[in-house]
């Protein structure tokens, strides 16, 4: 095997079982993993970000009528968002690029973004109606560092092709990546909706227990 490092102690009794040709092969698909359940986590919280919203404008209940907040309508906060967190990538994205195509600083920039999503998915469990608004704006930054994470890992394919040398078992490394977090989805989705539906939560509850679960 190519350049790994087995896991300390214990652990290697269990992950070095999982382990691919290289590190890198490694903790590419092992991203895969935390980078879906995250972005799988926001059709939870968005609704929950819609919810209390509407509950801050005493409009919860379907079929009532809602103002606005913040000066945006309920049903427009995650299209807003969206655009905004698609406005600051597209703005920076090409910077970020530069420093991981031209500079030694592409796995220290990606463990910062790594970092960064993981802290604002654990502040987002506190989502409630006092913070439903914080919790948007942390949202929109957090696609951001997403897209950090995706660049850094898309940057090491041509390395990963390289280093395993044989054009078959990158194939299979990439239908390993497919499915991991095709299963990884699934899982997480089961197991919210099935906890959702048992303790009958409202989008509030449900936004909250998704991204703890995350």
């Amino acid at each position: 095997i190519i350049g790994v490092i087995s896991c300390p102690g214990p652990l290697k009794y269990c992950f070095d079982r999982f382990r691919l040709r290289t590190d890198d092969a490694t903790g590419w698909v092992y991203n895969n993993f935390g980078a879906n359940l995250g972005i799988v986590s926001n059709v939870f919280f968005s609704t929950a970000i819609i919810f209390f919203a509407r509950s801050q404008l005493d409009c919860a209940e379907p079929g009532d009528v809602c103002g606005r907040v913040h000066g945006l309508r309920p049903s427009s906060l995650v299209t807003v968002v969206v655009t905004f967190s698609g406005v600051i990538t597209a703005f920076f994205m090409p910077y970020i690029g530069a420093i991981v195509d031209y500079t030694p600083k592409r796995k220290p920039l990606g463990i910062l973004a790594c970092i960064l999503f993981i802290i604002i998915q654990s502040t987002q469990i506190s989502i409630s109606e006092q913070t439903w608004f914080a919790m948007a704006v942390l949202q929109a930054f957090n696609g951001f560092f997403y897209q950090i994470n995706e660049l850094c890992l898309t940057a090491y394919l041509p390395e990963i092709r390289d280093q395993v040398k044989e054009e078959k078992v990158f194939t299979w490394y990439n239908s390993i990546y497919t499915i991991t977090g095709t299963i990884t989805q699934v899982l997480y989705l089961g197991v919210v909706i099935v906890f959702a539906g048992i303790y009958s939560w409202n989008d509030g509850q449900i936004g909250r227990f998704g991204q703890a679960t995350a």
